[in-house]
């Protein structure tokens, strides 16, 4: 994650993108605007993993930012357990490869490195990468 990425920066930016006010916001995610404005101004995290999917969704936000948002919170990413969301490795490997300040190829480098590694562990297992 990049260390401007606060939960209230991530969802300050996705709000102005999306073309909402706050108040415009808060009533399409069901919370009280001045709990939009407090979110925003890294007063405060979301009261709950409900509440930042609500944003989420009321802002439409694609699975890759929602999990962006939700890792801000300190909450675990949609489609993942805790088993792989509660990994620090892992959930820098994902913030890099949604970190679109770093350029394409050497996020595709990394991607292809982890490919390869994963192959190896799984021959060495007998069994097939991806299976």
């Amino acid at each position: 994650m990049q260390g401007s990425e606060t939960f209230g920066s991530l969802l300050h930016g996705f709000r102005v993108r999306a073309g909402f006010a706050q108040n415009a916001l808060a009533r399409a995610a069901g919370i009280n605007v001045g709990t939009v404005n407090r979110l925003e101004r890294d007063q405060r995290l979301p009261a709950s993993r409900r509440q930042a999917l609500d944003l989420a969704r009321a802002l439409g936000l694609s699975m890759a930012e929602t999990n962006r948002l939700l890792h801000a919170a300190g909450l675990p990413a949609e489609g993942f357990g805790p088993a792989i969301t509660g990994n620090p490795v892992i959930c820098e490997f994902v913030a890099l490869l949604q970190d679109e300040t770093i350029p394409s190829p050497d996020r595709d480098e990394l991607v292809a490195v982890l490919d390869h590694c994963v192959r190896l562990v799984a021959r060495a297992h007998g069994r097939a990468a991806g299976a």
